[in-house]
């Protein structure tokens, strides 16, 4: 079904094919860190926020860029990005400190650049970063996370969608 969808779009906007080969070439890479039983690892989460990115930014698009679109694509990436990390605190690596001290890290270098980007998203980022400090306090579960973790999505989109 996906497939038919994309070549329905690649058929209607021809611009889209420039996301063909960067997004091949992650599926691959993806591909491969799932044969080697690294599906749950960083580097594959990554690669699947820079393809659901990059693959709702074009179809979203339609391979029509501008400025103001791009720096709010950025945001939401750096937001997944910076979700991964944050998650790992509260579920696989919840007794590391390293992971909270590279999540409020993270955290941090989000808002400065939500600032540079769309100033009126640096308030969400801020919220982010208190999130990342005390909610892995409460040790919830995965699916009060989830529910959390599906506010902040759809407030950052809001906000980011309206900025």
């Amino acid at each position: 079904i996906a497939t038919a969808g994309a070549i329905y779009l690649l058929e209607r906007e021809p611009n889209l094919t420039d996301l063909v080969p960067p997004l091949f070439f992650g599926f691959v890479f993806s591909s491969m860190l799932v044969l080697l039983k690294r599906e749950r690892s960083t580097l594959n989460d990554f690669i699947g926020i820079i393809l659901s990115t990059a693959i709702g930014a074009g179809a979203m698009s339609l391979g029509h860029w501008d400025r103001h679109y791009l720096k709010g694509l950025i945001l939401i990436a750096i937001y997944f990005g910076g979700k991964v990390i944050y998650v790992k605190t509260m579920i696989r690596e919840r007794e590391k400190r390293s992971w909270r001290v590279a999540s409020y890290i993270w955290h941090l270098a989000a808002i400065l650049l939500s600032l540079l980007l769309l100033p009126r998203t640096s308030f969400i980022f801020a919220l982010l970063l208190i999130r990342s400090i005390y909610i892995p306090r409460l040790k919830l579960k995965p699916r009060d996370i989830g529910i959390i973790e599906f506010f902040f999505t759809f407030v950052l989109y809001f906000v980011a969608s309206y900025s």
